[in-house]
């Protein structure tokens, strides 16, 4: 809508917007000006602002205002005759009164005591603003007379929110409504965050008994049958939580699970921790018994070699021979409070070994001893290599014509120690010609010791070297043994 200002007789072709909105009907008093909209709401122009009238706070519908006198004016409509009346400078009363009955007019004027109009039909009527009052329509007031909780009760709506335990959550409200006209009144409800709709009663009780944990509206309306609704304060109320919704019980029986589970993983770690320990303690235990064997199986094997010498009148040779396997036995002695030495103590422990069998054997053949990386750090059972070397020396390289040559490379592979021990010798099936399946008693201890370490069960691979003709060209033997990285003392 626009409002424009004459000059001259003219209007201008902008004028003043002041509310989109369409004019129903339109009034001028005195130095003001009085519009009833289209979508409603009836309204005061003062020059400057727009300032609404409203009836029991709610917006009057449109319809046809008509000047009664300098302080009074009526707007009709199909549903009501309203009766505003000025008191002051923007405040008016406003009645509301019984409909005329016309619903369409085509101009309407008044003056103090009848209002004159011209229907559609261009028929004209008059009639008196007096009968207009025969009889005032106003709404039902709703007086709220009790809220009551289970350990609360409110006279009146409380300003503040009322909050009700999850075990007592029942809300009683009562009221009554201020109706001296002993007319039919009507009743609803609306519970927000519940209710979509409104909700009719002909109670004047509303119970509540099993919402749940939430925050709360209610509204209260009433009105006189085909009258305007009018509306309660808001009561505004809590159902609290049970206290296992809580945030501290959440939390508690949260940190109580955790713990639960914190001691069961520990419980379980603990007796496999133990477990381990006592299949440890076992596993030492047979190392141990099987490490005992192997010493007594070296030991006799040199001083059988050392008889040998003695019985061939070899003095001078049983001597210097005697006197390298005193080296060794020192070795051994060292060794045999040990679980496991470094990969340079048993390169050493081999050396002096081999160096007593090639003394023996009269140099007939040649050894080396060689690593990758050259520095392997790490640790590995003792007496595990010791028995293949030996057992090359004396089956793979006796009755050979020409000079043979053992071979021993060590190789890490992941956390396993490969040790290949070669020789060029007869080759097994020529060393043992019967064909019997007869396993040396300090090769079978190793394996077995091997197996327990290792914990898997094959670790020593033995193939047969042929040449191009399909001839026995030597052994190979691969020892897979896992390394250590800490050397544990054996109370002996």
């Amino acid at each position: 809508m626009y409002i424009y200002s004459i000059v001259n007789n003219k209007i201008p072709e902008n004028g003043l917007k002041i509310w989109d909105n369409r004019v129903f009907s339109s009034l001028k008093s005195e130095d003001k000006l009085f519009f009833s909209f289209v979508q409603n709401g009836l309204f005061e122009y003062d020059g400057e602002n727009l300032n609404e009238i409203r009836f029991d706070e709610k917006s009057i519908d449109n319809g046809h205002l008509v000047n009664q006198n300098d302080s009074t004016f009526w707007l009709l409509n199909a549903n009501a005759s309203f009766e505003v009346v000025q008191k002051s400078t923007h405040e008016y009363d406003v009645s509301r009164f019984k409909p005329t009955g016309i619903e369409l007019l085509k101009e309407i004027k008044g003056n103090q005591y009848k209002f004159f109009f011209v229907l559609p039909n261009g028929s004209v009527g008059q009639s008196e603003f007096n009968t207009l009052k025969g009889e005032q329509v106003t709404t039902p007031k709703i007086v709220i007379e009790n809220i009551t909780t289970f350990d609360s009760a409110f006279s009146e709506v409380p300003a503040c929110t009322i909050e009700l335990e999850y075990q007592n959550r029942k809300l009683t409200v009562d009221f009554v409504v201020l109706n001296f006209q002993n007319r039919v009144t009507e009743y609803q409800y609306k519970l927000e965050g519940v209710d979509t709709n409104w909700v009719s009663t002909q109670s004047n009780s509303i119970v509540f008994t099993s919402l749940a944990p939430e925050q709360y509206v209610l509204v209260i309306r009433s009105r006189f049958a085909g009258g305007q609704w009018i509306n309660t304060n808001p009561i505004k109320f809590t159902v609290l939580k049970p206290f296992w919704q809580a945030l501290w019980f959440t939390s508690l029986c949260l940190v109580s699970a955790l713990v639960f589970i914190y001691l069961l993983l520990k419980f379980r770690f603990d007796r496999k921790v133990k477990s381990q320990k006592q299949e440890y303690n076992a596993l030492k235990l047979e190392q141990r018994a099987l490490r005992s064997q192997m010493s007594p199986h070296f030991i006799f094997n040199i001083i059988a070699s050392l008889q040998y010498l003695v019985v061939e009148g070899s003095r001078d040779k049983a001597m210097r021979f005697l006197e390298m396997f005193s080296k060794s036995l020192r070795n051994l002695l060292d060794q045999s409070n040990e679980n496991a030495i470094s990969i340079q103590e048993e390169i050493k422990f081999l050396t002096e070994y081999i160096e007593l069998e090639k003394f023996r054997a009269e140099d007939l053949f040649d050894f080396s001893i060689n690593t990758e990386p050259k520095d392997i750090e790490g640790k590995i059972p003792t007496f595990v290599i010791q028995p293949f070397v030996e057992n090359a020396i004396k089956h793979g390289l006796k009755n050979v014509t020409s000079k043979s040559k053992l071979e021993i490379y060590f190789r890490k592979v992941n956390q396993f120690i490969e040790v290949e021990v070669t020789d060029n010798g007869i080759g097994r099936a020529a060393s043992n010609p019967t064909k019997k399946k007869k396993q040396s008693h300090g090769i079978r201890l190793v394996k077995e010791r091997l197996r327990i370490h290792n914990r898997k069960a094959e670790n020593v691979i033995i193939e047969d070297l042929r040449d191009a003709d399909g001839q026995d060209v030597g052994t190979k033997v691969i020892i897979q043994i896992k390394l250590q990285d800490k050397i544990l003392k054996e109370n002996s």
